[in-house]
């Protein structure tokens, strides 16, 4: 995982997020380093760890939810692509204090730093 600086108002909107999933945090949220465009969080819940992602400000709800679907478009014929999870309304996205959220299950592995990846790894 990665660095410890989440805020309060991150919190705040993590607890609505995940409420909107019909999970609670049972620990604190950590941020996931290696992400460029978005804010990643590391989520421990009743459920087990969740990886909540907040999308930048310029990617519409529309965009996100059609990348959601390729996703789980491709999960769904065995490929390894990891699917949003659903919330209790059918949706993939959250939206809180004008920002988008989404839920994925948690996989533990390593972050690549952007522009780190060798061909070897690719």
């Amino acid at each position: 995982m990665g660095a410890t600086m989440v805020t309060q108002s991150d919190i705040a909107s993590l607890d609505l997020v995940l409420a909107e999933y019909d999970l609670s945090r049972i620990d604190e949220p950590s941020e996931v380093s290696g992400g460029t465009l978005n804010s990643n969080f590391h989520v421990l819940t009743e459920d087990g760890p969740v990886f909540a992602r907040r999308y930048r400000p310029d990617l519409n709800r529309d965009h996100i939810q059609h990348e959601h679907a390729v996703t789980r478009w491709i999960a769904d014929r065995g490929a390894p692509a990891i699917a949003p999870r659903v919330g209790s309304d059918g949706e993939s996205v959250v939206e809180v204090d004008g920002r988008i959220w989404a839920l994925f299950p948690w996989v533990d592995g390593r972050q690549h730093v952007r522009g780190n990846l060798t061909p070897g790894e690719a």
